[in-house]
């Protein structure tokens, strides 16, 4: 939030996976004018060729160079493409001096006992959302963060819509190509849902601030922090669980 008010134009945000969700990340970066450098090891490999603004690197050099870090991996415990514990002490103590750290993707992708280190020795700001240990999280970490919410960033009205419409789709297929009995689904009610929105004004991707306040009225993510933390006075596992399962309808506003 801090750099927000600061400006984002120019700045280079690291996005660590380049999959559905770290392509939308990076849509909405390059029209609030900020540089965006991406690692994704199998999409790469695979020959795939990026957007011309948009720059592959190394992850050693991607988190070296990011003024702002996120993630968007599937959890993967071995393999070519391990994913647990990718951002431990070696790799964090890259970031630069003011950066900021947002982690969504899955429990355990960063090494968390490295990221306390790094807050408490460096002037990094992080914004949690997973945890490694869910319900029964790391509550010294989690009052160190500007952010720290209960694994919440997925639960908007439209992400549960289109999380809703990946089911769909999937159970489609599945009844059509391997039980053979194709289903029809009504795909209305999806269209329906998804334009039932309550934000009508053009957002404008150039005013920053204006952008800041309106994420604030629909997402409400201070807040959401704030009632974790309240719970954690208790190592209240419970009120994590009770956080998640009762979050109220949000809206997405960026497009």
């Amino acid at each position: 939030l801090s750099s927000t008010r600061q400006g984002l134009r120019g700045k280079t945000l690291g996005i660590i996976g380049y999959g559905h969700i770290g392509r939308r990340v990076a849509e909405l970066a390059l029209r609030l004018g900020v540089n965006v450098i991406v690692n994704d090891p199998p999409l790469w490999n695979s020959g795939i060729n990026l957007d011309r603004h948009i720059e592959h690197c190394t992850l050693l050099e991607l988190v070296s160079r990011s003024d702002i870090l996120t993630n968007h991996v599937p959890y993967t415990v071995g393999g070519t493409y391990k994913t647990v514990g990718l951002l431990g002490e070696n790799i964090l103590n890259t970031l630069p001096q003011n950066s900021l750290v947002i982690h969504t993707s899955r429990g355990g992708i960063i090494v968390e006992r490295a990221l306390e280190n790094l807050l408490e020795t460096h002037a990094i700001t992080a914004a949690i959302d997973v945890w490694q240990s869910e319900p029964y999280i790391n509550a010294y970490l989690a009052r160190q963060c500007l952010l720290a919410t209960p694994h919440i960033a997925g639960y908007s009205f439209e992400g549960k819509v289109n999380g809703s419409i990946t089911i769909a789709r999937a159970l489609e297929h599945y009844m059509a190509e391997v039980l053979h009995k194709p289903i029809a689904i009504d795909w209305r009610i999806f269209e329906e849902a998804l334009r039932s929105t309550s934000i009508q004004k053009p957002l404008d991707y150039t005013d920053h601030t204006a952008l800041l306040e309106a994420l604030r009225a629909s997402r409400q993510l201070e807040s959401d922090s704030a009632q974790l933390l309240a719970c954690l006075e208790n190592n209240n596992a419970e009120g994590f669980d009770y956080l998640r399962a009762t979050y109220p309808v949000r809206r997405e506003i960026l497009r």
